[in-house]
């Protein structure tokens, strides 16, 4: 059900300023309250990260507080005339359950202020969590607090899901922030923040000697393999994981913003304006609605950002606070680390069967450009677990089916034969073999079973080959027995047997070094069942995976300054592990690609750093321009003076205060917020900043970038 509106509260700040609080419960349909008792400091709402102002993900809350006495909450109360003895309990039973609620996101909180006479902007939106509360055991009357949260950080407990199998990066965010974002593949917000997105990233990808144009970098650049979600073990990543990762690869950051997720890159904090101006989309957000499509308004334009710090001829000023602003100089910094876990993809293409077109005869698979060749077409069929058989009527042999290994696909040969090796189920031939020094390891998982109820027990023979192909006319067969390659047929006909019934098992070899390079093909033959020998037998086959033993594992990527100004500086800025890259080779998995999987070259800045380079270099060298020199840091709290207009326009994490004072004036810098406490009420804004400097380092020729691969992980 929908989100009804359960209280509407209007209250003033200090100065006169009006906000708006509403509480909204999931599928209430009553009329709106406004009964509600706001204690002295009723909201205040921040925004948070660690010191480490690189951290992408900043998370939000919001505090509520509430005063409770006898006539609190009206006819929301079992008994108006309760006494304190049983007030405790009558909250319990029917009072405003908002306290206690049944799950995260039962109750929606929307903060919002009058922008102009009776309009309201949406300030901040977030979900009643279920915390621990108190209410203090004494006589009316009495504060309760709460706090709401915009769960971003509640992600950890989710894990990726996306079935593409090359996902952009931007659905892959979006799947990432789907539990607390958008429910279901229709875009029905369902117990959801309901939120579009709005980006700024001025990143250009270069793929085939072509860069991208300015835009969205997220719409551009793809991962090659989703397998690439996944750990050694076939576990999936945290959604959280997921998304820092992404971040982190573009220098970037992404939080709440007036009713939207907001991603951008910490270099564009440097900008005095999110105002395009001449139209090339360099300096605005390209925005998007909450399912990924571009926004009805396409663009978002911030022309005003900046606030003057302490400028009383300034309309909209910020005024600091007693003794409360402070300058904390931050080292300057010499060298950035990123390290890439490598991870190798299947080197057969549509190694599990997730790909799910079939082509004009109805079988086989047409997964751009790669193909498995289904060959028995009475026996075998696409198994989809998902959809039911009549779906895929064009097969002969469609059976309810199982869980497949991994995935939601599988492939299903059914009936035994007794012959050996006479007729070929299907096969594959997008391997590839480019060593020969080296030792290689194949496995499958396969799953056999007899539908029949009176089959109690099964004994069976799965039937394979792996051959290669080296061009020259000769074919090599992988002899499973003796664990050589042969070049004879017969020879290469390798057999598993098993009895085991109506479970996955996964087979798993290694090969030695192969005598030449070149293609491999998987052939898979029909099975036979010894016990029963009949055509209900089937076997289902799924994660064909081939590669070499000594596949390399990490990629380190260090970006040092080497411009004789600045280059003794001495820090180093932590080193960031991200699950994806620039790989440059489409065998790994998590390699950034187009969305036809050919590998990103190089990336480009829009316009500050003009050299291209590689995404990781770029990333450090974003970072290392924010520290090229000692980082002014300031943090107090402040009061915002009304706008010209008459009205209060608060302080986002998108407002970039800017040192004004008559006696102490910045050049022309300003700052970049990374923690921001806004008391309501009080009108009092508590803030953590950072000076942003994008202007140090702006060619490639003033770093030294050196990549390095590891058999293990570096210590640093």
């Amino acid at each position: 059900m929908a989100y009804g509106e359960r209280f509407r509260i209007d209250f003033f700040d200090v100065d006169e300023n009006k906000f708006r609080l509403q509480i909204f419960k999931d599928g209430y349909t009553g009329s709106v309250k406004s009964n509600l008792k706001l204690g002295p400091n009723p909201v205040q709402v921040s925004w948070k990260q660690s010191d480490d102002y690189f951290n992408p993900i900043i998370g939000s809350s919001c505090r509520l507080q509430f005063y409770i006495d006898d006539a609190t909450g009206g006819d929301e109360w079992e008994d108006e005339e309760t006494t304190w003895e049983n007030a405790f309990w009558s909250w319990e039973e029917s009072g405003l359950e908002f306290l206690q609620p049944t799950f995260d996101r039962e109750f929606k909180v929307v903060i919002s202020y009058e922008s102009s006479t009776g309009t309201f902007t949406n300030y901040w939106t977030g979900f009643i969590v279920q915390d621990q509360y108190t209410i203090p055991l004494i006589s009316y009357p009495y504060l309760v607090e709460v706090t709401a949260s915009d769960l971003i950080g509640t992600i950890d407990g989710f894990t990726y899901d996306l079935s593409t199998q090359t996902p952009s990066l931007f659905a892959s965010i979006r799947e990432c922030l789907k539990n607390i974002n958008v429910q279901d593949a229709s875009g029905n917000s369902g117990k959801s923040l309901d939120f579009g997105y709005k980006i700024l990233c001025r990143y250009n990808s270069k793929v085939s000697g072509t860069l991208t144009s300015n835009g969205n970098p997220f719409l551009n650049i793809f991962i090659n393999d989703k397998s690439a979600f996944n750990d050694e073990n076939g576990n999936a990543f945290s959604c959280k994981k997921i998304l820092k990762s992404i971040l982190q690869m573009f220098n970037a950051r992404i939080f709440q913003h007036e009713g939207t997720w907001t991603i951008i890159d910490n270099a564009s904090l440097s900008l005095s304006s999110f105002s395009d101006g001449g139209g090339s989309y360099s300096k605005e957000f390209l925005s998007y609605t909450k399912t990924g499509s571009v926004s009805s308004d396409a663009t978002v334009e911030i022309s005003s950002p900046l606030v003057n710090i302490n400028d009383t001829s300034d309309n909209g000023t910020l005024q600091p606070l007693g003794k409360s602003l402070e300058n904390i100089i931050k080292s300057p910094a010499i060298r950035n680390k990123v390290i890439i876990d490598l991870k190798l993809k299947s080197k057969f293409d549509n190694f599990n069967f997730e790909n799910t077109s079939v082509n004009s005869s109805g079988y086989g698979f047409i997964p751009s450009g790669v193909n498995w060749n289904i060959q028995d077409t009475a026996g075998a069929s696409l198994k989809n677990t998902i959809v039911s058989a009549s779906t895929f009527n064009s097969f002969a042999s469609v059976q309810v089916g199982i869980e497949p290994y991994g995935g939601t696909k599988s492939l299903l040969a059914q009936g035994s034969e007794s012959s050996a090796f006479s007729t070929t189920v299907a096969t594959n031939p997008t391997g590839n073999i480019g060593t020969t020094s080296e030792s290689l390891n194949f496995s499958f998982a396969y799953y056999a079973d007899d539908p029949d109820a009176t089959v109690t027990s099964i004994s069976y023979s799965i039937r394979y080959q792996l051959i290669l192909d080296d061009s020259s006319g000769t074919l090599y067969y992988w002899k499973q027995s003796s664990n050589e390659w042969v070049t004879s047929s017969t020879q290469g006909r390798n057999t598993i047997s098993d009895s085991k019934k109506a479970q996955w098992i996964l087979a798993s070899f290694n090969p030695v070094a192969p005598p030449v390079t070149g293609t491999v093909s998987i052939k898979l033959y029909t099975a036979h069942e010894a016990l029963q020998n009949n055509s209900d037998f089937r076997v289902y086959y799924d994660d064909f995976n081939f590669k070499s033993q000594s596949d390399l594992k990490f990629l380190a990527n260090t970006t040092t300054i080497t411009k004789s100004t600045i280059k003794n500086n001495s820090l180093v800025i932590n080193k960031k592990e991200t699950l994806f890259g620039q790989l440059g080779d489409a065998q790994f998995s998590n390699c950034i690609t187009n969305a036809g999987r050919v590998p990103v070259e190089n990336v480009k800045y829009f316009d500050t750093i003009t050299s291209e380079t590689s995404l990781e270099n770029l990333a450090c060298m974003t970072r290392l321009n924010d520290l090229a020199n000692n980082n002014d840091r300031y943090r107090g709290t402040f009061r915002k003076i009304k706008d010209a207009n008459g009205f209060l326009n608060p302080v986002t994490m998108l407002t970039l205060p800017k040192l004004n004072f008559t006696t102490f004036q910045s050049s022309s810098d300003h700052l970049a917020i990374d923690n921001l406490t806004f008391n309501v009420s009080k009108n009092r804004i508590k803030l953590a900043t950072h000076t942003p400097q994008q202007s140090e380092l702006t060619t490639t020729s003033d770093v030294n970038n050196n990549r390095s691969f590891y058999q293990e992980k570096p210590e640093s």
